[in-house]
């Protein structure tokens, strides 16, 4: 009898040993900063995946699949800067393979991209026809031959692709150069008008003097309040692209943060007209996309972000994916702010662990 109360006692100290290890495991990774990192690194690894695009026959896409499947508008965070000798690799290649596999696997139909709207439209009318002047009208001034070969290469894709199946693209950004591109655009859209008969009430504010291009497109876009309905008659499915490009005349980007609150605006335009489709893009900054959630609550498919980084933090390697599933790590999101705030405060070795990894976590 003794014994067994002994061999109680025992068990209870032990199962009392065991129960007071784990809580004091818990409250130290759920209070300390150790624990904050512990937590942190190891969803880090579980949840990473290293693909060298360096080398394309080396790629496996498949680590992809079940987001591909889940999600319907995948972006890619750009951070890949080419090597001034072209040694690296080639990055409208890997993009292009990229957004090949995807479309094979989700159908992308809408490509939105890191351009002015207007400049969007016109490079649309090239990945469509094939039209040089169209690109050359968007590179006229900036000739970036990285740029180039990736719109080339993307015209190739879409080319080849059934007539049914190819893409359009949207540029999503202010009308940073209007004059230009704006203007370029808003002609071609006339031009398809020419031979329509159009209301005097609206062809004086159409075809007015453009020495002043700020009156031209404000008197267009109080005429439009007026007379909406004679613009929609007039352009017909050509409306949405005229309508927009007149009102992202007047966007004010100042800062960063205006920049990205113009390019979820249009984005939330755009996902409206064709809420149905699969969207690729390529972004530095994907931050527009939390302020569509925000202002936007219908777009109920997951994006899936995708980083891809050329830089040394890592074991000094070149063109890396990195691709992050947020539902594992809901509980690092909701806190990584604080972690943040911690590690700030202490010393800039900390601050230097932290800040290879922080990018990586985006929603």
């Amino acid at each position: 009898m003794v014994k067994n109360m002994r061999g109680i006692k025992i068990r209870w100290i032990l199962c009392f040993i065991i129960a007071a290890l784990t809580i004091n495991t818990i409250l130290f990774l759920l209070f300390t900063l150790n624990g904050f990192n512990y937590i942190y690194k190891a969803g880090v690894i579980l949840n990473i995946k290293e693909i060298n695009t360096e080398y394309k026959n080396d790629i496996d896409y498949s680590y992809f699949n079940y987001d591909i499947k889940k999600n319907k508008i995948f972006i890619l965070k750009n951070n890949i800067k080419i090597d001034e000798t072209q040694k690296l690799f080639d990055k409208s290649e890997f993009l292009i393979n990229f957004l090949s596999y995807v479309n094979a696997n989700k159908d992308v139909y809408y490509i939105i991209d890191d351009v002015s709207f207007s400049a969007g439209c016109i490079l649309n009318l090239y990945i469509n026809s094939g039209d040089r002047s169209m690109l050359d009208a968007v590179f006229f001034e900036n000739k970036d031959d990285a740029k180039i070969k990736y719109y080339e290469k993307l015209y190739e894709y879409n080319n080849n692709l059934q007539e049914n199946k190819r893409l359009t693209l949207y540029g999503i950004n202010s009308e940073t150069r209007g004059s230009v591109y704006a203007t370029y655009y808003i002609d071609y859209l006339l031009n398809k008008v020419e031979h329509k008969i159009k209301p005097a009430a609206i062809f004086d504010k159409l075809f007015a003097s453009r020495d002043d291009l700020y009156k031209y497109f404000n008197d267009i876009r109080l005429s439009i309040d007026k007379n909406e309905l004679l613009y929609k008659e007039l352009f017909v499915e050509d409306y949405f692209y005229f309508n927009l490009i007149i009102n992202n005349y007047f966007t004010i980007n100042y800062n960063e943060e205006q920049k990205i609150q113009t390019q979820a605006l249009n984005f939330i335009k755009i996902y409206q007209k064709n809420n149905k489709g699969k969207y690729f893009g390529i972004f530095n900054d994907s931050s527009f996309i939390d302020i569509a959630y925000v202002l936007y609550g219908n777009i109920e498919d997951r994006v899936n972000i995708i980083d891809i980084i050329n830089d040394n933090w890592f074991e000094n390697k070149k063109g890396k994916i990195y691709a992050v599933n947020n539902n594992k790590l809901e509980y690092i999101k909701k806190h990584q702010k604080y972690l943040y705030s911690l590690y700030n405060s202490e010393t800039n070795d900390l601050n230097d662990k932290l800040s290879g990894v922080y990018f990586l976590i985006n929603d």
